[in-house]
Formats: C-alpha cells, sequence, structure tokens
C-alpha cells in the first residue's frame, strides 16, 4: 500500500494540515483587489468524434491588481438538449490553458471559459464555435423496467425513457422482447419483439398463457443501431377469477443490518380474498406483523431474528408457499495484535489478526499514521486494503518518526480503532524536490530580492535543511552564456536572499536548491528572471524554432517584464512587420497579462510557404532595445513530376520513369511506386538519381499499364501517373525521338501527345502534339506548347498577398521593376498574375513596370497589359467600371466592363470598403486554348481577355448582372458566345485544369464589331466565336460550287426527262422493267438533289452528317435497283415462261434493304462516321459498275470540307453517269416496247 505523495516520491500524504487537500486558489497569495478579466481567443484546436481540445489564452490582468494564480473552469450548452450554459466539471481547472473534454454522441455543444480567483469569477469568454458530435448507438439500458399483470391473458412492461443526453442519435425507440421461462431449448424463433416509439415507456403484451410466467427484456434502439439489452426480467399475466393463488416472484434473500427494520414481501395473484400467514421454522408469526398487502415487517432486527421465513396463501380454489431467507450483520469487529516487519529505509510491511465473525465480516481495512511533527493527528493513508488481506506494504517518506493503526469496514459500518503499533522512525536521505513559488525583483539601485516558499517538514527529508541559490546575467539569442553564481542560506524556515552589487536594468536568471546533510536536492526549474535594481525590462520567454504544416495556425508569443511604456515591434528578417501590410499576419496590441508582464502575439494564420525564415521580437524603452528571434519552417506536401507522363516505347523494350520530388521545408518525403495497384517491392528496379529524382526501370512492359510515383510527408501525399503505350518495332504512325527548342521529345504514337518536364527554373508540364499527314499519312511534330510552364517563385506567391515594396523584389521573376512609392496604400494579388502570367509572357523579352501611385486608382500600363487597383466604398456607390482613368481608356479601348454598385450593396455591409483589381490583357488570348473540348471543334477566342476582382470576393452570385462588353478582332464569324475562365475545369487529355466555361454568362447583344455580355460572377472574360471562312481560298471554293451545281442540275434535267417519257407512256410499258427503271431515276434524282442542296451547308455539323447519310441511303438505294434490274433482266432472258410479277420483291430490295444498311451503319458508328472533318465511313459500296461505283464514292467523298479534287470528280462522273447514260438507255428502252408489236417484260 502507498502513502501519498503530493506528487513527489519520498513523500507523506498530508500536505501542510491535511493528507488529502487539494491545491487552492491563491495559496501564499494576497487578495486581488479586482476579479480577473475574461479569458481570450478561446477555439477548438483538435476535433474527435467524442472528444474536442479546446485553448485559450490568459485573461489580461488589471492595472493595479497584485499576482495572483488564476483558475479556469469549462461551461457548455447545447440547444438540442435544451442545456443552458452549464459546468462541464465540478472542479476547477488549476492550471494550464488547454484542456480535452470528453464529449457524449450527437451533441451540439458551444464551449466558454471563465477564470477564477481567491475573490471572484471573471465574466466568461466568448463562446467557441459550434460542434456537434457525431451520433453512436445507446449506451444505456432503460431503467425502472418493471411487469405487471393487467389481465389473465396480457401483462405491462414499463420503463423509465432514456434522458436526451443518453439518445445518442435521432429516431429513439425500444424494442421489447418476450419469450417463456420454462422453455429449454435455444430456438431463433422464441423470443417475441415489438417496437415501442421513443417518447412511450410502457407496452402491453397480449394473447399470453394464462398462470404461466415469461422473460421480458428491453433494449434502447436509434438510427445508428441498438444499445445494451436489459436483464431478463420475470412477469405473467393475471391469473383468472377461479384461479389458485401465485407467487409472483421466486425464492429471495434479504440482508439487513442490526437494529434496522425489514420488509419481507409476498406479491401474490389469483382470485380475491386470498389469506396469507407466516412461518418461521414452523411456528406462525404474529398476525400484528403482516401488513394489508400481505408483507411481513420486523422492527428492529437481531441476530437471532435469522432464518428462512415461509409465505402461506389460499383462497377458494388453491394454495401456493414461497421462502424468503433474512440475513443479520453487524459492524465487524477491532482488528488487534498490530506487528512490523521488513524494515527498511523507506518501507515497512504492517501486519494485523482480524476478529472472525460469520455476522460482521471485514470488506476492507484502513490503515492510519501518526508522527511526532503531527503528535495528536491520526491520517488516513490512500488507498484500502482488502478484506481477505492481513498485511501491507507501506511506503514511507525519510525523516519521519511513525506510528500506525488499523480499522475495519463493511457494508454496516466501521469498526473501532486497533490499538497503535510500535514506533518506527525512517532514516533520512537528500531532498527530493525544489522551492516553489520563486520570485526575483530589482530593489535599490543594483540588487535582486529573491524569495520562495520554505519547504515543509514532509519534504526536508533530513536534518540541516539549507537554500542554495544561484545567479547569472541572460543574453538572449547569444550562444556565450555567462557562468553561474552562487551563494548558501542556512536555517529550514528561510524564505528570501537579497544578492547585491548587480548590474542596474539587466536581466539575471534565477535558481533556487534546497540541501540537507544527507545531500542537494534538484536545481528549481525553469529559472526565473529578474532586474536588477528599480526598473528594468527584458525579453523572459525563450523562443523555439518552429517547424508545422502548411496551412494551419501559428501563435507566437513574446512576453517581456519591465515597465508598462514599453513597446514591441515585431521583423521578418530586416522587414518590419506591421497590421496594414499582410492579411494572413496580424500583431497584437500588447496586452498585460495575468502576472503582470507585458504580451504581445503574432499570428499567422494560415501559414503559407512564404512564411519561412528568421522572426525577430524586440522590445524597447528609453533608446534601450532588446530582442530574440526564432526560425520557422513551414513543411508543404511534396511536388512529384513524372517523366514521361504518356511514353510510347517498343514492343520487349524497357521502360525508365524518372520521378522529380519537389518538398519544401527541409524534410526529404517518402517516395513509393506502383504499378497498376502492385506497389514495387523489387529494390534493383528502384534508384535514388540524386536532388530529389528517383528512377524505376521496367522490363516487359505491357499495353496500357499504369505506373504511379507517390511521394508523401506530413503534409500530406501527391501522386504522379503515366500511360505507356507499346507500338509494334514496324510502326509507320510514331514521331521518332529528337531534341527540339533544348527539351528531348520521346517517342509518341500520331494522334497522341507528349508531356515532358518544363526546363529549369519552372515546374509542370510542356506538352508537344504528334499528328499525321492526311495526304501521304506520314507523322510530324506540331510545335511544343508551354503554357503550363511556371516558375517556382511564381508558384509559391499563389494565392497569397503580398506587399509592394521589398519582400515583391525579391520574389518576382526577371522582367519586372517595382517601384515603391507608397506601401501602405498599395497591394496587389499576385495570384491573378501568376495564374495568366499578363505580360511576363510575350513573343519578345520586355520590361514592365508597375506603378503604385498616391491615389485611390493606381494604374499599371505596358506593351501587352493594363491594370487598376484600387478601394471602393459600398456605401453610395453607383457603379465600378474598367477602365476608369484616362491613361487606361487610351489603351483599352472601347472594350470596358461594369459593376452596378447596387450588386454589391446586397452583398457587402454598407460601412465596407472593398478592394478592387481590374486586368485587360491583349495576348494572352494566342496562349489559351479554345473550347475545343467544351461546345464545338471550332470556337476561337475572338477579342482580347477582361477581368475585374474583388477583395474580400462576393459571397453570392451579382444581381443585377455585370456588363462586359468586348470589341472583335474579327468580323467573320458566327455563333458569338460569351465565356468566363474556369481554373477548376478538367479538359480531356490535359493534366492541368482550367478552361471556358458559359455558366454564369450569357449574350445581350451582338453585332459585327462588338459583343455585350451579361455575367452573375467575377472572374475573366472573353468572347468565343465560329469563324465563318472556310479552310480553303475562297476562288476555289466558289469554282468548285459553280461547277458541281452545273453538272449535278443537267444530270437532274436528264434524270427528270426520264420519268417524264415513263409516265406518258405508263399504258403502253407498264412491267417490272418499267417500275426498276422508275425506281432507279428517282434515287438517283434525290440523291442529286440531296447533294446539291446540302454543300451550301457542310460547315453546320448537323446538317452535314446529315446530307452524308442521305447520300449513302440514296446511292446504296441506286446500287440495289441496278442490282434488282440485272436480276430481272437474267430472268427474263433464262426463265422465258415467268409470268409471275415480282415488283414488290424488287421495292424490298430497292428500298428497304438500303434503310436497313444505313440504320445499322448510324447506331453502330454513333453518327461519328458521317460529315467527319477528316474522313467518312463508307459502307456496302464494294462491288458496282465502274462509273456507278466511282460516282457514288466520289459523292460520299465530296460532302467533306477539303476533298477538293473529289467535288471535281463527282461533278463529272454523276453528269455522265446519271444524266446521258441513263438518258439514252431509258428513252430507247420506252420508244422501242410502245412501237406496235413490242412486248413489256
Amino acid at each position: 500500500m502507498a502513502l501519498g505523495r503530493s506528487g513527489c516520491r519520498g513523500l507523506l500524504t498530508p500536505v501542510l494540515n491535511s493528507p488529502l487537500r487539494q491545491p487552492q486558489l491563491g495559496d501564499g497569495i494576497e487578495k486581488p483587489h479586482k476579479r480577473p478579466g475574461k479569458p481570450r481567443d478561446l477555439h477548438i484546436v483538435a476535433k474527435g468524434p467524442r472528444m474536442v481540445k479546446l485553448s485559450w489564452l490568459p485573461p489580461v490582468a488589471y492595472r493595479g491588481t497584485k499576482r495572483t494564480k488564476i483558475a479556469y473552469k469549462v461551461q457548455f450548452q447545447s440547444k438540442r438538449l435544451r442545456i443552458t450554459w452549464t459546468d462541464l466539471f465540478k472542479e476547477l481547472l488549476i492550471s494550464g490553458t488547454r484542456i480535452t473534454l470528453p464529449l457524449s454522441p450527437w451533441v451540439d455543444y458551444t464551449f466558454r471559459v471563465i477564470a477564477a480567483d481567491r475573490s471572484a469569477d471573471s465574466e466568461p469568454s466568448e463562446p467557441s464555435e459550434l460542434y456537434e458530435t457525431p451520433p453512436a448507438p445507446p449506451g444505456r439500458i432503460p431503467e425502472r423496467i418493471r411487469v405487471n399483470g393487467v389481465s389473465p391473458t396480457s401483462f405491462r412492461v414499463s420503463w423509465k425513457t432514456l434522458p436526451l443526453l443518453d439518445h445518442n442519435g435521432p429516431a429513439l425507440r425500444y424494442l421489447v422482447s418476450w419469450r417463456l421461462q420454462n422453455e429449454t431449448c435455444w430456438k431463433l424463433n422464441l423470443w417475441k419483439t415489438a417496437t415501442v416509439v421513443g417518447p412511450m415507456s410502457s407496452y402491453v403484451v397480449e394473447n399470453i398463457t394464462s398462470g404461466l410466467l415469461y422473460e421480458v427484456t428491453v433494449q434502447a434502439v436509434n438510427s445508428v443501431g441498438q444499445g445494451p439489452v436489459s436483464a431478463p426480467l420475470h412477469g405473467q399475466s393475471l391469473p383468472a377469477l377461479k384461479d389458485a393463488p401465485v407467487l409472483t416472484a421466486p425464492v429471495r434473500e434479504y440482508n439487513a443490518s442490526i437494529t434496522s427494520t425489514i420488509e419481507l414481501n409476498c406479491p401474490v395473484l389469483g382470485a380475491v380474498q386470498s389469506r396469507r400467514l407466516w412461518y418461521n421454522e414452523a411456528r406462525i408469526v404474529p398476525t400484528k406483523l403482516i401488513q394489508h398487502t400481505g408483507a411481513l415487517l420486523l422492527d428492529r432486527v437481531h441476530f437471532k431474528d435469522e432464518g428462512c421465513y415461509k409465505c402461506y396463501a389460499e383462497n377458494d380454489h388453491g394454495s401456493t408457499e414461497g421462502c424468503r431467507c433474512l440475513r443479520v450483520y453487524g459492524a465487524p469487529y477491532t482488528p488487534f495484535k498490530l506487528e512490523l516487519s521488513d524494515k527498511r529505509a523507506t518501507s515497512v510491511i504492517l501486519s494485523w489478526t482480524p476478529w472472525p465473525s460469520d455476522h460482521r465480516p471485514s470488506e476492507h481495512f484502513i490503515v492510519q499514521y501518526q508522527t511526532t511533527f503531527e503528535p495528536s493527528i491520526w491520517r488516513e493513508m490512500i488507498g484500502f486494503v482488502p478484506g481477505n488481506a492481513t498485511k501491507s506494504l507501506l511506503e514511507l517518506s525519510p525523516f519521519v518518526n511513525y506510528r500506525f493503526r488499523v480499522i475495519a469496514v463493511n457494508w454496516v459500518g466501521r469498526s473501532d480503532p486497533s490499538g497503535a503499533s510500535e514506533s518506527y522512525h525512517t532514516p533520512p536521505s537528500a531532498p527530493e524536490v525544489f522551492p516553489k513559488n520563486i520570485q526575483a525583483q530589482g530593489i535599490y539601485t543594483r540588487d535582486l530580492d529573491v524569495r520562495w516558499d520554505p519547504l515543509g517538514w514532509y519534504e526536508r527529508n533530513g536534518p540541516g535543511v539549507q537554500y542554495k541559490i544561484f545567479w547569472r546575467i541572460l543574453y538572449c539569442n547569444d550562444d556565450l552564456l555567462a557562468d553561474w553564481e552562487s551563494s548558501v542560506v542556512q536555517g529550514e524556515e528561510k524564505s528570501s536572499y537579497i544578492i547585491l552589487n548587480l548590474i542596474r536594468d539587466l536581466p539575471y536568471q534565477v535558481q533556487v536548491q534546497v540541501l540537507n546533510n544527507q545531500g542537494a536536492g534538484p536545481i528549481s526549474y525553469p529559472p526565473v528572471i529578474g532586474h536588477a535594481g528599480g526598473e528594468g525590462f527584458d525579453i523572459v520567454n525563450f523562443f523555439e524554432d518552429y517547424s508545422g504544416i502548411v496551412g494551419t495556425r501559428l501563435l507566437i508569443t513574446c512576453i517581456a517584464r519591465g515597465p508598462r511604456r514599453m513597446r514591441f515591434k515585431w521583423f521578418k528578417g530586416e522587414y518590419k512587420i506591421t497590421a496594414s501590410d499582410w492579411t494572413r499576419i496580424s500583431v497584437s496590441p500588447k496586452v498585460i497579462r495575468n502576472d503582470g508582464d507585458l504580451e504581445s502575439v503574432l499570428e499567422i494564420n494560415p501559414t503559407s510557404p512564404l512564411d519561412r525564415g528568421t522572426y525577430r521580437c524586440a522590445v524597447s524603452d528609453k533608446g534601450v532595445e532588446r530582442s530574440c528571434s526564432l526560425n520557422i519552417t513551414v513543411l508543404t506536401k511534396p511536388s512529384a513530376q513524372l517523366d514521361p507522363v504518356t511514353a510510347t516505347v517498343l514492343v520487349s523494350s524497357p521502360v525508365k520513369l524518372t520521378c522529380t520530388v519537389r518538398s519544401p521545408g527541409g524534410v526529404e518525403p517518402q517516395v513509393k511506386w506502383f504499378i497498376g495497384k502492385d506497389r514495387v517491392t523489387d529494390l534493383r528496379a528502384i534508384s535514388n538519381l540524386g536532388n530529389g529524382m528517383y528512377r524505376l526501370t521496367v522490363l516487359g512492359t505491357v499495353e496500357g499499364t499504369k505506373y504511379t510515383c507517390m511521394a508523401s510527408n506530413a503534409a500530406g501525399t501527391t501522386v504522379a501517373e503515366s500511360i505507356v503505350t507499346v507500338v509494334r518495332k514496324d510502326a509507320h504512325d510514331v514521331c521518332g525521338q529528337e531534341t527540339f527548342q533544348n527539351v528531348e521529345w520521346g517517342m509518341t504514337l500520331a494522334g497522341g501527345v507528349y508531356y515532358q518536364l518544363c526546363p529549369g527554373g519552372s515546374t509542370g508540364y510542356a506538352t508537344r502534339q504528334c499528328l499525321l499527314n492526311e495526304l501521304d499519312f506520314t507523322p510530324y511534330w506540331l510545335e511544343p506548347n508551354f503554357v503550363q510552364c511556371t516558375t517556382y517563385d511564381f508558384e509559391a506567391l499563389l494565392s497569397n498577398r503580398v506587399v509592394c515594396g521589398t519582400p515583391l523584389l525579391h520574389v518576382l521573376p526577371g522582367g519586372w521593376v517595382v517601384e515603391r512609392l507608397r506601401p501602405a496604400r498599395c497591394a496587389m494579388t499576385i495570384g491573378r498574375l501568376a495564374k495568366f502570367g499578363t505580360d511576363m509572357v510575350t513573343q519578345e523579352p520586355r520590361t514592365n513596370r508597375l506603378f503604385c501611385l498616391e491615389r485611390d486608382t493606381p494604374t499599371q500600363v505596358g506593351n501587352n497589359a493594363v491594370m487598376e487597383v484600387g478601394k471602393v466604398a459600398v456605401k453610395g456607390l453607383d457603379v465600378i467600371e474598367f477602365p476608369a482613368t484616362p491613361k487606361a481608356r487610351t489603351w483599352v479601348g472601347t472594350d470596358r466592363i461594369e459593376v452596378p454598385g447596387k450588386a454589391l450593396r446586397n452583398l457587402y455591409e454598407e460601412s465596407q470598403v472593398v478592394g478592387v483589381s481590374s486586368f485587360l490583357y491583349r495576348t494572352i488570348k494566342d496562349l489559351l486554348p479554345g473550347n475545343d473540348f467544351l461546345l464545338s471543334d471550332s470556337k476561337i477566342i475572338n477579342t482580347r481577355v477582361i477581368s475585374l476582382s474583388l477583395f474580400p470576393p462576393p459571397p453570392g452570385q451579382l444581381d443585377p448582372p455585370v456588363r462586359v462588353e468586348l470589341a472583335h478582332e474579327n468580323a467573320s464569324f458566327v455563333d458569338p458566345e460569351c465565356v468566363s475562365w474556369d481554373f477548376g475545369i478538367q479538359l480531356p487529355n490535359r493534366t492541368t485544369r482550367g478552361g471556358w466555361s458559359t455558366e454564369g454568362c450569357a449574350v445581350l447583344l451582338s453585332n459585327d464589331s462588338h459583343t455585350v455580355c451579361q455575367c452573375k460572377h467575377l472572374t475573366d472574360f472573353a468572347v468565343l466565336v465560329t469563324p465563318f471562312v472556310p479552310k480553303m481560298d475562297a476562288p476555289s471554293a466558289n469554282e468548285i460550287s459553280f461547277i458541281v451545281a452545273i453538272g449535278c442540275g443537267i444530270a437532274m434535267l436528264e434524270i427528270a426527262s426520264v420519268i417524264l417519257v415513263y409516265i406518258l407512256l405508263w399504258r403502253c410499258i407498264r412491267c417490272d422493267r418499267s417500275v426498276i427503271v422508275l425506281n432507279l431515276s428517282l434515287s438517283l434524282l434525290n440523291a442529286n438533289g440531296v447533294f446539291l442542296g446540302g454543300i451550301p451547308q457542310k460547315w453546320n455539323k448537323t446538317i452535314c452528317t446529315a446530307v452524308a447519310a442521305m447520300l449513302h441511303y440514296f446511292f446504296l438505294a441506286a446500287f440495289c435497283w441496278m442490282l434488282a434490274e440485272g436480276w430481272h433482266m437474267y430472268s427474263s432472258l433464262v426463265r422465258t415462261n415467268g409470268k409471275l410479277s415480282k415488283a414488290k420483291l424488287y421495292i424490298a430490295l430497292g428500298w428497304l434493304l438500303p434503310a436497313a444498311v444505313v440504320g445499322v451503319s448510324l447506331g453502330i458508328t454513333k453518327t461519328n462516321g458521317y460529315g467527319n472533318d477528316k474522313q467518312t465511313a463508307l459502307w456496302s459500296s464494294c462491288v458496282i459498275l465502274p462509273l456507278l461505283a466511282a460516282t457514288v464514292v466520289l459523292a460520299v467523298f465530296a460532302v467533306n470540307r477539303s476533298a477538293v479534287l473529289f467535288q471535281y470528280l463527282f461533278a463529272m462522273c454523276n453528269t455522265l453517269l446519271n444524266g446521258s447514260v441513263e438518258f439514252v438507255r431509258d428513252t430507247a428502252f420506252a420508244g422501242r416496247y410502245c412501237r406496235p408489236g413490242g412486248v413489256c417484260r
């Protein structure tokens, strides 16, 4: 058994005058004059499903108050539980400004903190943010479960509903289960269950067998899961009126303490007028002891009343009986015969003998001790000794004279204390603690007064107590430390020492150590700081270098001790930090701490990679300055770039992939390789090339396999992927490997894009596409695209607001000169410049100047961009327009953007001031893609790019909308669309995000020169159009169209003549042959008509697709009618006796079969094979007469935009075939059979 040590080894439990006394507020200090201030900056720093960690800053001390200890208590409120502000703990938190709180599920918590000292409580702090814990299954069993009979065939189950705090989730309900008690086999269907909604607290079980005993359980359930099941209770229905009495409870045992009153129950069910008697060992108990309920009442019981009592009940239909057993207990007897054994320096074994008794058992023993320091007080040891033990090992403190005694305890009471044991004096030892409440205060001119609390008798551990004081000059941020000086003070009750002849106003570190005759104790830590003589000042807290994760909150507290007039300043490097220059970094004003010191807090929220560096806190007074520094390292998620991203290799060739990893912050990341979903574990395939480059070499590559490089550190994980394409060695549609513009481009399949890491000093990927020549089918490379390359400096500046001036000079790339004229009013968003590149991405090198002028709208005008920055007040605002200055209007021209003031008043406060930054870019549109992947294949940017941003950003859509007017750069266009740049769009075949979107924008007006747009949000705007001019020379297109029109017109005229002749002579040529000729002519006439009408619409993809499909159908029908004519001619010559008409069969062959072929073609290709820009699928027409085949093929190819040669050839062949040949042949046929004696077959 261990004695209480007050938190220190070798010390007894008693602290001052009480062994179990907890530290109280204000021990050893004077009462403050005013109540403390309220705690500050309460926030939640960590969240968990069942816990939350709170943090706050101590209150600001009132001027003139004395130093005192502050304790805190935490309160919470919950609207769901309808709980107002309530203490979370009954006890105060004596110290500390952080606490981890256990929480209940499905509760909406709001916290606040109250500071308290001996005088009063402070005002509550500001409430924390709302935190709602997730739901969980119920954790408790309903209480007060009762089962009572209602009728002979039913009983009622009742319980106490769970309080709201124990619901743990929504949709609380209860499951009531029952089954017969006498069932011996276990079957899943034995239990019957009913569900009861939450507010109800009872359920009636019906249709049960009368007189039988049932087991009943109750369980709480919510939408998350089920709670624990209650222990089975027994219940039964009421007996029928003619039933014999039934005892409703089994045999029970009763325990009673001596001289108490006990009631033995005998509940009986059955017919009315049951008579009950009680027997004690065959003796009838007097009737006066039996209550009207049938219970037996025994008053002031004694040991002689123990025994078994029998309850007998009878009525006119039968009788029953049951037993109740009673046990009587008393307080235990006093232990005796105490002995000490195994005596050691700080421990001893105490043994005793308990008094044996069945009626007075001992549940546990309490050991008490007495010392010569407090001869009249007996104190209890911490903990209990079990009742079956007769000895205990006692841990003692050094240099104390002890006596012990023992008390036996059970549920009835405690015994008298035993007699005292013999005395035992523990030997002395060295002290094990240092003094508390050490203070150092300057006095006189050059002296320092050091005070402390002397050790108590239970902490001295031996005679000859002395106190040793150490001191030295404190040098902040200096590796060279002064030597410690020391002095010894005699006397165990000493509590002060004055250090003389120190250097005035300089800080000194002071420590105190306790010594006795056995040795020296520990030295106090941390050292306290005092200034020698008068009013000194210095920084009293030591800074430690910080290494954290990007995006977190960082607080740096600088604490100084000295006069209230001290001033604080913060520096990053040599640049002074002021609140007006930063948005993420703030400096709190000087505040007075609870202990009288002053503090200033530098807050960075959230941290950014730009925050790396050395920070310095400087404190000055009367021209003297002292400072301390720390280094901040911000760890960001590593970046990983895989080279190549899309690789093309020959069969059986190895693949070598290089992963370049950058991990700012000085922490090397962990790199893993994956092939598909399997991690590469063969170390021979992985090599570290140094400088953040890792190589994976793979043999036997499989087509389409995905290779992944994963880089991770404490800040997060980044994944880079590569897909490998395998080609044959004799493949001809592959662009070969080459070095171009100092970049090595690997082998790439035609139609694919090769991704390569950007050249040195930049991040991102450069791309280059491999295409196939349509004329000779040879692959060739396009020009490289470096638009996704970003310098490392600019990447670090994304989404960070910086100040014009010194910091900006160090981070902007070459070519930018920043002239700082008034930094307090000049700020800009570098993220916008980084994302668009602005003037830095140009065709030729030039220098741009950013002027931060001393007016409300600073303007920057360069060769390729113009920018305006300013601030506007929301109240009374009419409109925000760009350009706003004459200088900018001269450069911009007619392009403009207007934001109605009403739209801002709907989103911002009237008193708010909003920052405005506007840009217009002249040449950046050439670097941005059109809408190739979103709207159509031919959308291009036909205006300059204009943008406007507000800070802070609007919290919703703008109403009325923004008006944007942009001038067209090319008047030959159709289908204008107002678009805005969306950085979140993921385009196909591109690794980076960003693209044009029509969401939120609409065309208001449009003519040949301008387009006016309306948009509900702010970003970068432009107009996309479809060029009107085709991709061939205008004279060539007109010439072809003229020739084709003449040829088709002649052919249609001749075919129409054939149809007219057959109609006029139909009475004499009415036969299958004539039907075939008319349908063949009709199919050719329709084909030419569709072709002639479809040529002008070939720039419209939908109409072009429909024309191609109809041409396919009518020419295929012509082919089928040709086939029918051949079949008919064969039948007429070979089968001369055939007289039946086959016109219906021919019609099915000529019209239905082509429809089926075209329908299947459209379904399989999903119309992609018709009207394609580069090729047209030609189905079925494989074997036809040479002239018809040539005409059909040429017609299908001629409807494409770039097939000039095919249109010439089609015009000639179509005229020759459809016109002349058909006219001559068919008119001759008609004339021959219309002569006398002619027969049409």
